[in-house]
C-alpha cells in the first residue's frame, strides 16, 4: 500500500474510506447529511458574530427573549453597549424560574442557566476563557435570552455575543 503522504489525500481517505485517483481529486469536496444539509468537518467552521437588541429598556428593568444561533456553539467574547447584566438558559421555563435571582447569587437545581455576564461602565466586553459551550436540547437553534439594563439612563441594550459554530 502506498503511504500517504499529501493533507489532501488524508482528507479523502478520512471522508470516504475509498480507492481514490489521485488525477481526479477534486479540489474541494463537500458533503450532504441525510436532510441536504451541508457538513462541516474539521476546521471548517468559522468564527461568527451574532447581535441582540432589546427594546428602550428603564435602569435596571429586564427584557426576556429568544435568539437564534445553531444547536451547538462556543462563544469565546461578549460584549454590550452599555452596562448590562445577559444570562443565556436552554428552555424559556428555566429562564423564567431564574428572573428573581440575584447577582452573585448561584443558581441551584436543574437552572439550565448556560452564561451570565455582567458588564460595568470600562468593561463593558468581556473574554470568556475557558470559552463556553452551548447546546440544544431538542437539536433547533433556539436559546432564552435576559437581558438587564444595569446603566443610569434608559436605552436600548445591544448584547453581541463572538462564537463558532460547533454543530
Amino acid at each position: 500500500m502506498p503511504r500517504v503522504t499529501q493533507q489532501k489525500t488524508r482528507q479523502i481517505l478520512l471522508v470516504t474510506g475509498e480507492p481514490y485517483d489521485d488525477i481526479t481529486v477534486l479540489e474541494r469536496m463537500q458533503l450532504f447529511n441525510e436532510e441536504g444539509q451541508p457538513l462541516m468537518i474539521g476546521g471548517s467552521y468559522t468564527r461568527a458574530t451574532m447581535e441582540h437588541s432589546t427594546g428602550s429598556l428603564t435602569t435596571m428593568s429586564e427584557e426576556e427573549d429568544s435568539i437564534s444561533v445553531a444547536p451547538g456553539w462556543r462563544a469565546f467574547e461578549v460584549t454590550t453597549n452599555r452596562p448590562a447584566r445577559v444570562r443565556v438558559y436552554r428552555t424559556a421555563a428555566q429562564r423564567t424560574a431564574d428572573l428573581n435571582r440575584g447577582v452573585g447569587t448561584r443558581p441551584f437545581g436543574n437552572h439550565g442557566r448556560l452564561l451570565e455576564v455582567v458588564t460595568i461602565p470600562g468593561l463593558l466586553g468581556v473574554d470568556l476563557s475557558p470559552t463556553v459551550d452551548f447546546m440544544s436540547d431538542t437539536g433547533d437553534n433556539l436559546f432564552y435570552i435576559s437581558v438587564q439594563n444595569r446603566d443610569s439612563v434608559t436605552g436600548i441594550v445591544t448584547v453581541t455575543f463572538d462564537y463558532v459554530r460547533t454543530e
